[in-house]
């Protein structure tokens, strides 16, 4: 989990719209800034959504 809350910093810190990856992470990132800047996802927020999803593929994976 260090290694996904290094990758978030640092994607802030780079810039949102610098960042031209069109993955799950970038899709948090800008959705929740363009929606409302004062009520973008925090790192745990954006953290909890992507262990969300990979719990889920490995439950359905599983089924």
């Amino acid at each position: 989990m260090d290694a996904l809350r290094q990758e978030i910093s640092t994607r802030r810190e780079n810039g949102l719209k610098l960042d031209h990856r069109d993955d799950f992470l970038q899709t948090l990132l800008l959705k929740s800034h363009m929606d409302s800047p004062e009520e973008a996802l925090t790192d745990e927020q954006i953290l909890d959504n992507i262990l969300t999803l990979i719990i889920a593929g490995i439950h359905v994976r599983k089924s």
